[in-house]
């Protein structure tokens, strides 16, 4: 049902699914310290073969400057277009253990929903962090402890800086502002004529979190903890969304082209989005990827829910 790959990505990287939280270091692989201390205290030790199992954490350590020293990445890591080069070592459940083994890694960098090969790093004596890319505060809170841990603290911390401040230019423009209702789809059946069904951004998870900070306010409200509830066509007329934002990464790939796309949703008009010609599309690659980056979902966002605010 999901429409490109990078909407695959989407669902899979940001489904919480109730696996762990936070972010975690083990250290085995002959670390020059006790592998009891805290990262705090193994802060600084010079990896140089690192393994990355997302997109995001990819994006993290090519934007804190260590693509050099990445030799193995999934196969949808594709940006940097560096990260392309390096070895792939499988997808988010089908990790190819034997490759990542080949690599002779020092440091494998995960995310939660890795939990279940955990032990397998562990049973093979690979030195393994886990972040996670779930919120805001925990992307930024893995570029700091990335840094740290290998050696880069001061560019991490001018990194965060940035983002931050692009943040509160964000906030300065659109507290003010009314809260227009924000519907985010992120994947559906791209063949069909019409919206049917429709995976959209549920309560509490990433995009809810960026609508917020945009200045939006979730047009969807349902009940439970789903971070990607599937709506129907007359679910979402229930809706009302003043706003819709279709991520649609990679159009290209799905065959259809904008037009295509903006005539599927032209099949509801009685929704105040589409009567008001307030639907955008989103194709850039790294609207679906909550990496460093999500500093220009946010700011993609807040220019199309508060036009009036933000400066060209």
């Amino acid at each position: 049902m999901v429409h490109t790959r990078r909407g695959l990505i989407a669902l899979t990287l940001m489904i919480a699914g109730g696996i762990g939280l936070g972010i975690t270091l083990h250290l085995t692989a002959d670390p020059p310290e006790s592998t009891s201390k805290a990262p705090s205290e193994v802060a600084g030790r010079p990896y140089r073969r690192i393994v990355s199992l997302s997109p995001s954490i990819t994006e993290c350590l090519f934007a804190l400057g260590l693509g050099d020293r990445v030799v193995g990445v999934t196969n949808y890591c594709d940006y940097p277009p560096e990260a392309l080069t390096r070895s792939k070592v499988g997808g988010y459940y089908d990790l190819n253990l034997e490759a990542i083994m080949a690599l002779r890694p020092d440091l494998v960098v995960c995310m939660p929903e890795h939990a279940d090969h955990l032990s397998d790093l562990e049973r093979l004596d690979l030195s393994h962090l886990t972040v996670d890319h779930r919120k805001v505060a925990t992307i930024l809170e893995s570029l700091t402890t990335l840094g740290r841990v290998c050696g880069e603290p001061e560019r991490a911390k001018v990194l965060v800086q940035d983002i931050r401040q692009r943040m509160t230019n964000v906030q300065k423009r659109v507290l003010d502002g009314r809260r227009p209702s924000v519907l985010v789809c992120v994947g559906r059946n791209m063949g069909s004529a019409t919206i049917d069904e429709v995976y959209v951004a549920g309560n509490g998870g990433f995009y809810d979190e960026i609508i917020s900070l945009a200045g939006g306010m979730n047009a969807y409200r349902g009940q439970g903890a789903l971070a990607f509830p599937v709506i129907t066509g007359e679910g979402l007329l229930r809706l009302k969304p003043e706003i819709i934002i279709d991520m649609v990464a990679d159009l290209p790939e799905s065959g259809l082209t904008e037009a295509d796309v903006r005539k599927q949703w032209d099949s509801l008009p009685d929704m105040p989005a589409v009567k008001h010609g307030r639907v955008f599309l989103f194709t850039d690659d790294f609207v679906v990827v909550p990496g460093p980056r999500f500093i220009q979902i946010l700011e993609k966002m807040a220019a199309v829910i508060h036009p009036e605010g933000i400066e060209s």
